[in-house]
């Protein structure tokens, strides 16, 4: 068993047994989701369904949309929560220091953090995704002779958004790691609103649609920016300046 998989592994059956994080992300998680869900049926899909003619385009767009953003906000709300406060803990307590000491490396710790702070939230934010493209389909798709989850739609939400969360969870401790923890936080804080706030707003324009391949050039072209910073802040994350970050 490899030390990154071990210290994985152990950051993840941590964060399960907070209790708190346990109840502030079921908490948050149902609340937006929630407000999602009854804005989206009540301002987008009811009125499509009352016109004379229906749009099936529009339909697929409008209920694929509330998948995509089912996914985009669990597992959002899950880096935003988790992301910092155990490398917080982990740095006042010695606990990072302590680890350092024996053969893990820098990279060992940062991949094997990013790993256990993001890995939850796209767990859940899959599975719940998954079941709302069957309920939703099901109720407001199916009927119309709709196909429920096409190549595009499963590609974007269920694939590349996915490895786009990851990929700023690679950032956020890229950052906090050597540095300070709180700017790591930054990133995830600002990341969730940010981006959603620019994909619903070119949804909303149709200059995007989960169902098409546009969506999903901008994903990749949004992990190919990060990657690319990335690969320049990645060589700040040494043993050395880790230590030093946890003695300031």
């Amino acid at each position: 068993m490899s030390i990154r998989f071990t210290l994985t592994k152990a950051g993840v059956r941590d964060l399960g047994r907070a209790r708190s994080y346990r109840v502030a992300f079921g908490v948050m998680a149902a609340f937006f989701v929630a407000i999602l869900y009854v804005v989206g049926v009540k301002l987008l899909i009811a009125p499509l369904l009352a016109r004379p003619e229906l749009d099936r385009d529009l339909l697929a767009a409008a209920v694929t949309g509330l998948v995509y953003c089912t996914v985009l906000i669990i597992t959002g709300l899950s880096l935003d929560i988790n992301a910092i406060q155990p490398l917080v803990r982990g740095k006042a307590s010695g606990s990072v220091e302590s680890l350092l000491a024996t053969p893990v490396t820098g990279r060992d710790l940062w991949l094997a953090l990013s790993v256990a702070s993001i890995l939850p939230g796209i767990v859940v934010g899959v599975i719940a995704g998954a079941i709302a493209t069957a309920v939703l389909g099901l109720t407001y798709l199916a009927p119309n002779e709709i196909p429920t989850a096409t190549v595009w739609m499963i590609l974007n939400c269920f694939v590349l958004l996915p490895i786009l969360y990851f990929t700023v969870a690679l950032l956020v401790h890229a950052v906090g790691l050597p540095g300070r923890a709180t700017s790591g936080g930054v990133i995830a804080q600002v990341f969730l609103p940010v981006f959603a706030s620019v994909i619903m707003n070119l949804a909303g324009r149709s200059v995007i649609a989960v169902t098409r391949a546009d969506l999903a050039i901008v994903q990749l072209g949004l992990i190919v920016v990060l990657v690319g910073i990335l690969v320049a802040v990645a060589r700040g994350v040494t043993k050395e300046r880790i230590v030093l970050s946890c003695r300031r």
